[in-house]
């Protein structure tokens, strides 16, 4: 078994200084930047939980915001689908 690419919590991409995506082991999260960082909260929260990068890039685009044109290339440059649920998917196909 390899080793992860990523960690839970790594930011992936930082879309713009109030959004943001992390890794998580079953999805990618958009968090929103809500308030100040202080010694107990970073201040960021979960937004949207995506499997699919096409849903993400949806989720992004309702935001509204401007989004940094290298960040999006990122983005658009993930897979289809999550690593894990591809995992799981080929898993129950075997």
């Amino acid at each position: 078994m390899s080793a992860p690419l990523h960690r839970d919590g790594d930011v992936l991409v930082q879309l713009n200084e109030h959004l943001r995506i992390v890794f998580n082991r079953l999805q990618w999260i958009l968090q929103v930047r809500q308030g100040r960082e202080s010694q107990n909260d970073t201040g960021w929260r979960g937004d949207s939980y995506c499997c699919y990068r096409s849903t993400l890039l949806r989720c992004i685009g309702e935001r509204c915001e401007d989004v940094d044109a290298a960040a999006l290339r990122l983005v658009e440059a993930f897979p289809e689908v999550h690593p894990r649920i591809e995992r799981l998917r080929r898993d129950c196909r075997s």
